[in-house]
C-alpha cells in the first residue's frame, strides 16, 4: 500500500534488491538525497509560510474576520476543517494563494537544468546549462 514519496522509494529499494535487471535504478545515495531534499525543503516553506500568513492576519484584522465568518458558514464550529472543504472555502484559498504571491518567501525557484539548446529573451542558453527562476518577478510583475 503505497501512501506516499517515501512508501514508494522503500518499495523501490526492496524491488531493486529482488532485480537487479529493473530498467529504473537509484542508488542508496540518491535515494537519500531524495529523502532529505523533501524534508529540508519541506520544513522551511511550512514554517515561512505559517509565519508570513500569520503576519498577514494579525496586521490585517478584516480579512482573519472574513475567513472565520466563512468559516462558520461552511464548516460551523462543531468540527475542525478538512482538505476536503477546501472547495467550499475560497476566500480562505484566496488568501493562501495570495500569501504565497505577496510574500515570495521562495524567491528563485530550485534550479533547473536545460534539456537542449535553446534561446529566452534573445539570449543563447546552451544544453545542460543550470537555470533559476526569479519567482519574485512572477510573482510581482503588474
Amino acid at each position: 500500500h503505497i501512501r506516499d514519496i517515501t512508501d514508494s522509494l522503500i518499495e523501490h529499494c526492496q524491488y531493486k534488491r529482488l532485480d537487479e535487471n529493473a530498467n529504473i535504478q537509484l542508488s542508496d545515495e540518491k535515494i537519500v538525497s531524495v529523502v532529505l531534499d523533501l524534508v529540508g525543503a519541506g520544513f522551511d516553506t511550512v514554517t515561512t509560510a505559517i509565519s508570513w500568513s500569520l503576519m498577514y492576519l494579525v496586521t490585517k484584522p478584516s480579512i482573519q474576520r472574513k475567513i472565520q465568518e466563512e468559516l462558520d458558514t461552511v464548516i460551523g464550529r462543531s468540527r475542525r476543517p478538512r482538505i476536503s472543504d477546501r472547495p467550499q472555502l475560497p476566500y480562505m484559498e484566496a488568501f493562501i494563494l495570495e500569501v504565497f504571491r505577496h510574500s515570495s518567501f521562495i524567491p528563485f525557484t530550485i534550479p533547473h537544468s536545460t534539456t537542449r539548446d535553446t534561446s529566452l529573451n534573445g539570449f543563447y542558453v546552451p544544453k545542460g546549462r543550470c537555470v533559476f527562476v526569479n519567482q519574485w518577478q512572477i510573482n510581482h510583475d503588474q
